[in-house]
């Protein structure tokens, strides 16, 4: 394991280790790569851990009770993200993060104004629609009272003057539109 660096705290009671049984955890190494490292293994072996798998170390790599290699997966992920960690740029990291906040709170604030708007809006169609409504229901009663009234005086017509009546339906009738 590496030194801390200074800028991270470092707690010496704690344990830099995972705190799970990675080898529960351990993925087999196919054959084919098992072969690869056999012959290269006269070669640099470091070189060749670096081609398989990039960013590992010969710690990522065990043995362990003669079922050949394996890859330990949980040390290799909590040494990339040490590895993460220690490289992040957090200065450029909070900027982001404050002009991000910026932006989603003037998107807030507009929404906000928006919604209140809307409900502004709606109120006031709501109560053109309460009043209009109410003139619908004024202007049809008024209809219905004009239609019988019609009828009546039709009706009177009819038995007291019904040649003129005929009559004058007879000209409405002809009569042409347009003239």
């Amino acid at each position: 394991m590496s030194e801390p660096d200074e800028n991270v705290d470092y707690d010496p009671g704690r344990s830099q280790s995972p705190s799970i049984d990675s080898q529960a955890y351990a993925i087999p190494i196919p054959v084919e790569i098992v072969s690869q490292l056999s012959e290269d293994s006269s070669d640099d072996e470091d070189s060749s851990l670096e081609n398989l798998v990039p960013g590992s170390s010969n710690a990522v790599f065990m043995d362990s009770q003669d079922t050949g290699p394996m890859v330990d997966v949980s040390k290799y992920i909590f040494d990339s993200l040490v590895q993460a960690i220690n490289s992040a740029d957090f200065a450029e990291a909070i900027s982001l993060q404050t002009k991000t906040s910026a932006v989603i709170n003037a998107r807030s604030l507009k929404l906000k104004q928006l919604i209140d708007s809307t409900k502004e809006r709606l109120s006031c169609l709501r109560s053109r629609f309460e009043r209009g409504a109410e003139i619908s229901k004024t202007i049809r009663h008024n209809l219905r009272q004009s239609r019988e009234m019609i009828s009546k005086i039709n009706d009177e017509l009819a038995t007291a003057y019904p040649i003129e009546l005929n009559q004058a339906r007879e000209k409405v009738l002809d009569r042409q539109f347009g003239e």
